[in-house]
């Protein structure tokens, strides 16, 4: 049995010395490159997200968190952005999972009237642990029946460790506006690169050196491309990730439709927007997307469905995903030349 649980364990320890995953990627930007810190089209965006997977086969894998960033402006052709990222994951019956909660900061260079650049990084704690008390060892059967009283001989080096750990990255936007209020020709785009888990921090647990977290190396782009004259813009999105021997990409678009214009001048009137949209990380999930936009608010939705080598268990059931997102002030109404609906 204790053979059973170590091969359990190791397998679950190399997972957790990997990063997690969202399926909304663009709403926790700063969770994989501190770079994104600052690089909105308001002043101030808040959002809060709740990640659900594997319930259809009993793991509960779930993960939960929210990121706060603002941008603070300068005279210069410089500004300053800064950022919190926390977050949590837990899995499992022991509830092994990691608790994160790190700040970031940017330095945001505008090259021009269109074009800007952002280097940033991001440092904090990572916690990780489990609850062992959840936990049955063969010491503890007795003639077949579990007695959790009896003690289970077992050690552990820590069952919660606490390290320190460091991210840098950099991200190039280049955001377009309108020509005028109602042309929708804007054409934006943001380019990014990080390096997470610089430091490496080790967790030792039961058995010593073995879980090291890997660093990640991260790409991302994300796009808005207005449709000239029209009331439809596309959106679409990359990430690539690198982490040890684990690889992701993730690619597709939403669909977005202006349902009601914004009074531009005023902002009396409240624009709403809604999103559909189709993603795939390769080899594992087709992800569908839903996202309502009004005023200052935004929700998502989104769900996997699993098309990798677990499918007979999962019946390709895979994560659903919600997301809430605050920016303020409004970054839909007509500034100066032009009017900018841009992620960045």
């Amino acid at each position: 049995m204790r053979v059973f649980i170590i091969i359990v364990f190791i397998g679950a320890f190399t997972a957790s010395a990997q990063d997690v995953h969202s399926s909304q990627f663009w709403n926790s930007e700063i969770q994989f490159n501190p770079a994104t810190a600052g690089i909105i089209p308001a002043n101030f965006r808040a959002s809060v997200f709740y990640r659900n997977q594997w319930a259809s086969i009993g793991a509960k894998y779930q993960t939960y968190g929210a990121n706060v960033d603002t941008r603070f402006e300068t005279k210069g052709s410089a500004s300053f952005g800064v950022g919190l990222d926390i977050y949590r994951d837990v899995a499992g019956d022991l509830n092994l999972g990691s608790t994160n909660a790190q700040l970031a900061f940017s330095t945001i260079l505008d090259l021009d009237r269109y074009n800007k650049i952002s280097i940033g990084v991001k440092g904090g704690m990572i916690q990780k642990g489990f609850d062992i008390t959840n936990a049955h060892w063969n010491s503890q059967y007795t003639n077949g029946s579990y007695d959790g009283s009896k003690n289970s001989g077992e050690s552990f080096n820590s069952v919660s460790e606490m390290k320190g750990d460091l991210s840098a990255g950099i991200v190039y936007a280049y955001s377009t506006t309108e020509g005028y209020m109602t042309a929708n020709d804007q054409f934006n785009f943001k380019i990014g690169a990080s390096i997470n888990h610089i430091l490496r921090p080790k967790f030792d647990w039961f058995y010593t050196g073995r879980d090291n977290l890997y660093r990640n190396l991260v790409l991302h782009a994300d796009f808005l491309i207005g449709v000239k004259n029209s009331k439809l813009s596309l959106l679409p999105a990359v990430i690539a990730q690198f982490q040890g021997p684990s690889k992701e990409l993730l690619i597709g678009s939403q669909y977005r439709i202006e349902l009601k214009s914004a009074s531009k001048i005023t902002g009396f009137v409240k624009g709403s927007y809604f999103s559909l949209g189709t993603f795939y990380r390769l080899g594992d999930a087709l992800i569908t997307s839903m996202t309502f936009e009004i005023d200052h608010y935004s929700i998502g939705m989104s769900y996997d469905f699993n098309v990798s080598q677990l499918t007979p268990a999962s019946n390709g059931n895979g994560g659903f995903e919600i997301s809430f997102k605050f920016q303020t002030p409004n970054p839909y109404l007509w500034k100066g030349n032009g009017f900018s609906r841009s992620k960045i």
